[in-house]
């Protein structure tokens, strides 16, 4: 692997350590919902898992290219 690849494995590594913990944020969020408004909450939510999913995707993406470079 040259440098470059290092490098590169080094950024994709660092991007994917961060959207992880961006996801246990989004996770904590999830469960600390608290609206009085029934039709908020589920609106609420869903953002969230459509959010949480986006970024489970790039993580996803992220170890397939790593695993293939």
């Amino acid at each position: 692997m040259s440098g470059r690849d290092n490098i590169r494995k080094k950024i994709y590594q660092e991007e994917l350590n961060f959207i992880k913990e961006e996801l246990k944020k989004i996770d904590t969020s999830i469960k600390e919902i608290t609206y009085t408004d029934t039709m908020n909450i589920v609106e609420a939510q869903m953002k969230l898992w459509e959010l949480r999913e986006e970024i489970i995707n790039k993580i996803i993406n992220s170890e397939d290219f790593i695993a293939n470079h």
